[in-house]
């Protein structure tokens, strides 16, 4: 698959994933207090997995942000350490040293 077409499915992806948390939030808030029937109400159902779903999706996204913030963090860290502690080795260093 080319580059466009992978640009076009995550914006697709995106959209729909946009589209169905604000339809699950749009139908909790004007189901939120409807005649229930019962024990096997169909819209409480279909309101607990809305709120269930919402849940999942943001912890997914609070994982993501910690996964990405974890691998920055260590990036800069492997970075840092390289260009503070590890010295490049050369033959001209080398005897540089040992002049001095």
């Amino acid at each position: 698959m080319q580059e466009s077409g992978i640009k076009k499915a995550r914006t697709v992806l995106a959209f729909l994933l946009f589209t169905a948390i604000i339809s699950s939030v749009f139908f909790e808030s004007t189901e939120l207090h409807h005649d229930c029937s019962g024990e096997d109400c169909k819209i409480c159902l279909t309101l607990q997995i809305s709120r269930q779903n919402i849940n999942l999706l943001l912890l997914f996204f609070m994982l993501s942000v910690k996964t990405v913030f974890t691998l920055v963090l260590y990036f800069k860290s492997i970075f840092y350490f390289k260009k503070n502690y590890l010295k490049k080795l050369t033959l001209i260093s080398q005897k540089i040293r040992l002049n001095d």
